[in-house]
């Protein structure tokens, strides 16, 4: 079985702020333990991952990223 690749993913919202859901997940600091908000980068599994930027009082963007390793995408 071959090692996980990575791919980088740079998030952003109009306005900043929004929680960054991939794959049914709310991205996580793991040092912080809060929520990560956009403006955020971020490495993530590659594949394509389906995402939902939520900001309350807007609606939710949603989408999806195909993350490539070693390629950063902005979305």
């Amino acid at each position: 079985m071959q090692p996980k690749q990575f791919g980088i993913v740079h998030f952003d919202s109009q306005p900043h702020g929004a929680s960054i859901i991939v794959d049914g997940q709310v991205l996580v600091n793991p040092d912080t333990e809060e929520s990560i908000k956009t403006p955020a980068t971020v490495e993530l599994v590659e594949g394509r991952r389906d995402f939902i930027l939520r900001l309350e009082g807007s609606e939710d963007a949603t989408g999806y990223v195909d993350v490539i390793a070693g390629v950063s995408v902005n979305v």
